[in-house]
């Protein structure tokens, strides 16, 4: 809990409207902290990046990534590479976590050819796979039966 005044508990996270009406000055960061509250409500974290856009603030690769993981926890992995592609297009530069968490969740819904096809994407853009990256994609292709 966090604490203001002595017995007045406030919540731990950004409030939206005292983002949305201006009592704090937005930025990337508190949109992303925002976002971060709207973990299991993922339809109106997907309206957030217009959001910031509208405010003069551009999302960031932490912006896509969390976007990335809510849709892909949720079953739509299919939206989450579009995001993919949108932060390629938009020429932010995809980083190891990106890749990590589409594959990590490729495998566990076994697709493991769309999760071999990511990492040969990874390389193609110059991103360098790690330890995680390899890990999850030997745990998906023993779990698809191939060694």
């Amino acid at each position: 809990m966090v604490f203001s005044r002595v017995g007045e508990q406030r919540r731990p996270y950004l409030c939206q409207d005292e983002i949305y009406c201006g009592s704090l000055n937005p930025d990337v960061v508190r949109y992303n902290t925002l976002m971060m509250c709207k973990r299991n409500k993922v339809e109106e974290a997907l309206a957030l990046p217009k959001e910031i856009g509208k405010r003069g603030c551009q999302p960031d690769v932490v912006t896509y990534n969390t976007l990335i993981n809510g849709l892909c926890k949720f079953g739509r992995a299919e939206e989450a590479i579009s995001l993919l592609k949108e932060m390629y297009q938009n020429g932010l530069n995809l980083d190891v976590s990106t890749f990590n968490i589409l594959i990590n969740r490729l495998c566990k819904a076994d697709k493991v050819e769309e999760a071999l096809d990511l990492h040969k994407e990874m390389a193609k853009i110059g991103c360098q796979p790690d330890v995680v990256t390899y890990t999850t994609l030997t745990d998906g292709l023993g779990n698809d039966g191939r060694t």
